[in-house]
C-alpha cells in the first residue's frame, strides 16, 4: 500500500506499507514514512483466531519515533 499527501501549507509526505498473511491467520507488517519530522520505520504482526461464536485478534506494532524514541502498540479485539 502507498499513500502520498500534498498539503498546501507543508511538505509532501509519503507512506508505504506491506502486509503478508499466512492462511489468513498470521500477519506480518512493515511500513515506512517519508518526509515526516518524527517517526519513520515500523514493523509488527498479528494473529487472528476464529473461536466458536466469535473471532479474536491480537496485534502488535513497533515504530521508531526518532527523538521521541519508540512506540509500542498493542491491539486486542473480539468480533461477535
Amino acid at each position: 500500500s502507498m499513500e502520498a499527501q500534498h498539503p498546501s501549507d507543508n511538505l509532501e509526505k509519503y507512506n508505504a506499507g506491506f502486509e503478508y498473511s499466512l492462511d489468513e491467520r498470521y500477519f506480518l507488517r512493515v511500513g515506512q514514512r517519508f518526509q515526516y519530522d518524527e517517526g519513520s520505520f515500523s514493523v509488527g504482526g498479528g494473529i487472528h483466531l476464529p473461536l466458536e461464536s466469535m473471532d479474536m485478534r491480537l496485534d502488535y506494532a513497533y515504530q521508531d519515533m526518532g527523538l521521541l524514541e519508540q512506540a509500542h502498540r498493542f491491539t486486542f479485539g473480539l468480533q461477535f
